[in-house]
């Protein structure tokens, strides 16, 4: 009997935040397989596949599980025509992509190859129109600039905002509280990670995997 598992993914943490974008993908995955064993979620830009920890964690999964990979788009996946083959490969052929047609139970390599062409194009275009825009805008300010707004004052306000949210991350706090008690109990900050990593508690991203300095910047965080 086959396996499914579901792979969804938004580029920013203000979409995540929304969860608009992660319900569709999760609405249209279950409407074709409503069964699906695990789920995977990930809020990161496609860009650098490796750079993609909650895909890193789907794939191995699937691997070891024999399980099809599932996802609502093939953007979802990557925008890289390489990248998407190689996750192809790497799977044996066991990938879904929910907005591509499946010929006796798999996905077709040249249809795959084809529609991540599109994909790739339209990354093209995106990167192309923004810096014209921007280019545009540059030569009629003189620098990019939304109403009385500079570029470095809006960078400070986004660095703002992250850590505001990143301090409300019901996750972080969640995990911060194990974390303090651990720092108490005299463990350090690597086997604080390997422990939140076997307990399965989840980062602010979703992941189950952790690292040291992840660990060591929420203690510090909070213990603010």
């Amino acid at each position: 009997m086959k396996k499914y598992v579901s792979y969804i993914r938004v580029s920013t943490q203000s979409q995540g935040d929304t969860g608009l974008g992660l319900d569709a993908q999760r609405s249209i995955i279950k409407h074709y397989y409503p069964t699906i064993e695990k789920e995977f979620k990930e809020v990161k830009s496609g860009k650098n596949l490796e750079d993609r920890k909650i895909l890193q964690e789907c794939i191995q999964y699937c691997i070891k599980n024999e399980c099809y990979l599932v996802t609502a788009k093939t953007d979802r996946l990557s925008r890289d025509v390489k990248d998407t083959l190689t996750i192809w490969e790497k799977l044996n052929k066991r990938l879904i992509c929910c907005d591509l047609p499946i010929e006796n139970g798999q996905l077709d390599k040249f249809t795959l190859t084809l529609f991540s062409a599109f994909a790739e194009r339209e990354r093209e275009l995106i990167s192309l129109r923004t810096k014209q825009a921007m280019d545009q805008k540059i030569k009629k300010d003189g620098e990019w600039r939304v109403g009385n707004i500079n570029l470095k004052t809006l960078q400070k306000k986004a660095v703002k905002v992250i850590r505001m949210k990143a301090d409300k991350n019901k996750n972080n706090i969640k995990a911060f509280q194990t974390i303090e008690a651990k720092v108490k109990n005299g463990l350090n900050f690597n086997q604080i990670a390997s422990d939140l990593s076997t307990a399965e508690i989840e980062t602010s991203s979703g992941s189950t995997q952790w690292q040291p300095i992840q660990v060591q910047r929420i203690y510090n965080r909070y213990k603010k």
